[in-house]
């Protein structure tokens, strides 16, 4: 029997489409599927052990992961989400000391915050940051 994956192609003799029919074999079917299913699944973006930075939104941190975790948290520092399309998210845990504070990037707003405005993000807390269009994020708190 033949495998399916990123280089394995079925043997020439194993038919993608039955010539008689016109509809595709169940081997034509799987080897689509997993097509798909290797397109679709993709791993996230780490970073552990951030340093909070900056006191204003132009002088944090930048956010560059999916998931970002902070353990050292200085009074009034913080980190800045990535300018990201509307349903795209940023995650980020506060392992510090300190609130940390999360700033949306430039023009943004998190919630009902304000344009650019900081979320300040409790001590070993995490909070999503969804965008729901370019310049508006909503946000959800997980303990």
């Amino acid at each position: 029997m033949p495998t399916f994956g990123q280089k394995n192609l079925p043997s020439q003799q194993v038919p993608f489409v039955d010539v008689v029919q016109g509809f595709l074999t169940k081997f034509g079917i799987d080897y689509l599927n997993s097509l798909f299913q290797q397109a679709t699944t993709l791993a996230a973006t780490v970073s552990t052990g951030l340093v909070a930075t900056g006191t204003t939104q132009g002088t944090a941190l930048a956010l560059t992961t999916d998931w970002n975790d902070f353990a050292t948290v200085a009074a009034n520092t913080g980190g800045i989400l990535q300018a990201l399309a509307a349903g795209q998210t940023q995650e980020v845990f506060n392992g510090g000391a300190n609130a940390l504070k999360v700033y949306p990037p430039v023009g943004c707003q998190i919630d009902a915050l304000g344009a650019n405005a900081a979320y300040s993000l409790a001590t070993n807390k995490r909070q999503i940051f969804k965008f729901s269009t370019a310049t508006q994020i909503r946000s959800t708190q997980l303990g």
